[in-house]
């Protein structure tokens, strides 16, 4: 197979801001509240596409078949796919800086109560216990009956 020079993705094109904006256009999306100029800035400089477009997924389509916008998404505005980008940055690193707030404090309090030593020894059992339980739910879930395995969905 010859190289075309172009860059792929799982068998697909990489497009450039400017044919991203026209791929959302041809999909029913619309550049009403942000026009086409700064949705390709705001793509080139801020985001990247796969990220925005995964957000359209939670913008209904047109059903019908015989319909002519059939497959189009339906009052999506690009300015929409903007914003939910940002509320999922902020979101991420709001809910990093917890995570190592949390991660920080359980460390001093280890320490406040004379637990210091080997982290290992200190996590030691929760991994123990965590492997035991996943072992009860694969057990739950594997059913022997005359030498087969027959996979039971969870019900957690």
């Amino acid at each position: 197979m010859g190289d075309s020079g172009t860059a792929t993705t799982r068998g697909c094109p990489l497009i450039d801001d400017v044919q991203q904006v026209r791929h959302l256009k041809d999909r029913g999306g619309r550049f009403e509240l942000m026009d086409e100029r700064e949705a390709e800035r705001f793509l080139r400089e801020n985001n990247f596409f796969f990220k925005v477009k995964a957000s359209a997924k939670c913008f209904s389509r047109y059903t019908n078949p015989g319909s002519e916008r059939f497959g189009s998404y339906i009052n999506l505005d690009f300015a929409y796919l903007a914003e939910l980008t940002r509320l999922d940055h902020h979101l991420r690193k709001t809910v990093l800086s917890l995570t190592l707030d949390i991660e920080y404090y359980i460390k001093v309090q280890q320490d406040d109560h004379g637990r210091g030593g080997d982290p290992y020894e200190l996590t030691a059992p929760f991994f123990e216990s965590e492997r035991e339980r996943k072992a009860r739910v694969l057990a739950s879930r594997v059913s022997m009956s005359r030498n087969e395995k027959h996979f039971q969905p969870a019900s957690e």
